[in-house]
């Protein structure tokens, strides 16, 4: 609330749309660095033993990884905050609704990316265990693992709810175009129902690219149009005729 205090102070009535557009384009390019940096690991093919030792060869992206998550947790955040102020004006639900989902998102990356720490402090100690202590080393990794997991898919899932919810409001107000609003409700709705259901599955990854791309093209908008459309001007009438034919 006091980051949306704040934007609202902007003297320009367009700077709170141009903040929400810079947000919204670093929330895009860290979404998009965790997809590059996320480490797949625990598969059917492979034991624990091998997962872990694939953790430990590649534990600085996991490191990196770790960070990205919790950058991604700021900036989307502040997306949160800018976006309700920018929205408010022309559709206050739909703007208050999409700023609570991408702030429930924003939690649910800061604690993925917390897993991610806690894996890394318990690969610290594996080393310099004994065969017991080892094993318990392995199972919390395991456990940490799966749990990040669904921290990881509840804000794929929080995020598709906001994108819905940004697709109504452009459906409803005309402020963004309708082909937005269009990719906002599909991504809105393949995201929460594959990446729940069918996590690997291609549809999950195109539900994840379309996020990806939604924040681009809103950064565009705000950046360069704003919300505000064009009025149609209205045909002037002609004067009656007042010659006698």
């Amino acid at each position: 609330m006091l980051i949306c205090a704040m934007i609202t102070r902007l003297s320009n009535p367009r700077n709170p749309e141009i903040a929400a557009g810079i947000f919204a384009l670093l929330s895009g390019v860290s979404v998009v660095a965790t997809l590059l940096t996320r480490i797949d690991f625990f598969t059917v093919i492979s034991t624990l033993n091998e997962d872990i030792e694939y953790l430990n060869e590649n534990l600085v992206l996991l490191k990196i990884n770790s960070v990205v998550w919790l950058v991604s947790a700021l900036f989307i955040s502040l997306s949160a905050a800018a976006f309700i102020v920018a929205f408010q004006p022309h559709g206050p639900i739909l703007a208050l609704l999409q700023g609570f989902f991408l702030i429930l998102a924003a939690v649910m990356f800061c604690i993925s990316g917390l897993k991610g720490f806690s894996i890394i402090d318990h690969l610290s100690l594996f080393p310099d265990a004994d065969a017991k202590i080892a094993d318990s080393i392995r199972f919390s990794v395991f456990s940490l693992s799966r749990e990040k997991e669904i921290y990881i898919t509840a804000s794929y899932t929080l995020i598709g709810l906001s994108f819905f919810m940004i697709g109504l409001f452009a459906l409803v107000t005309r402020k963004i175009s309708i082909a937005t609003g269009i990719i906002g409700m599909l991504t809105g709705i393949m995201l929460p129902v594959f990446s729940s259901q069918v996590p690997k599955s291609i549809l999950a990854s195109v539900g994840i690219a379309l996020a990806c791309i939604l924040f681009f093209i809103l950064s565009y908008r705000l950046l360069f149009k704003g919300l505000k459309s064009k009025e149609r001007t209205k045909p002037i009438a002609k004067a009656p005729d007042k010659t006698n034919p």
